[in-house]
């Protein structure tokens, strides 16, 4: 074999080495995030988000999770140094907070559409929503965000409109919504939901029977009552769309 033969051996093995390495290194620094919230389409069975609520100076965040198979979910929130716990299985609310040691109050609510929200999940009717409602699109890798100034509703006091964004996915799945505004006062409102994962194992079950205090409808104010504050942060204003 010739020398200018060795040579070109040589430096293509040395060049196919160093393309090698480069695929590796490219491959193993690529920190490109992906959808990770895909549902090809179809209804999810669960779904898990993150909830922040801000109202009268009052501020709630946790974590929830709902199952639209099992009428069933959960919530674990934090608010003014305690923690709210909530359970919704089969058309009743459960909820206790840090101070009650153990006991449940409960609540008659039905059983609403979960069918029904999950087909929203997938795919939310945006059009709907627009043809009523001023709206402009951003874009974010694979997130469109669409904003909603709402004109309309007790959420707009002092003359200010809302304003409603709702985020989807790369197949139109939501993955955030938010809704801020101002109330009588002048007191700003926020309430945001965050998509954690969709189709995650959820299970939920009621309290033990001796733990519950069976409410009914005119103990709603009781809810509230169990956490301080909670009642001015919710209850104290005018909220809606």
């Amino acid at each position: 074999m010739s020398r200018a033969a060795r040579l070109w051996m040589t430096g293509c093995a040395v060049a196919a080495f160093v393309l090698t390495v480069w695929g590796l290194v490219i491959a193993v620094s690529d920190h490109t995030e992906v959808d990770t919230l895909l549902l090809h389409g179809e209804p999810p069975q669960t779904v898990a988000w993150h909830l922040h609520a801000l109202a009268s100076g009052t501020s709630l965040d946790g974590d929830c999770a709902l199952s639209f198979t099992r009428d069933s979910g959960a919530c674990t929130l934090g608010v003014r140094g305690t923690t709210l716990s909530l359970r919704w299985v089969g058309g009743t609310v459960y909820l206790s907070n840090a101070a009650q040691n153990g006991k449940w109050l409960g609540l008659v609510t039905g059983r609403p559409d979960l069918f029904g929200l999950s087909l929203e999940m997938v795919r939310p009717d945006i059009a709907l929503l627009a043809q009523s409602t001023p709206m402009t699109v951003t874009h974010d890798r694979w997130r469109t965000s669409h904003t909603f100034v709402l004109q309309s509703g007790s959420l707009r006091a002092n003359g200010g409109p809302a304003t409603l964004v709702i985020t989807t996915g790369s197949e139109g799945q939501v993955e955030s919504a938010s809704l801020r505004g101002m109330v009588t006062g002048g007191q700003n409102v926020e309430l945001s939901l965050t998509v954690t994962s969709y189709n995650e194992p959820v299970v939920v079950n009621s309290p033990p029977r001796s733990q519950i205090q069976v409410a009914g409808p005119s103990d709603i104010a009781g809810l509230f009552q169990l956490v301080p504050g909670l009642s001015g942060a919710l209850g104290g204003s005018s909220i809606g769309v």
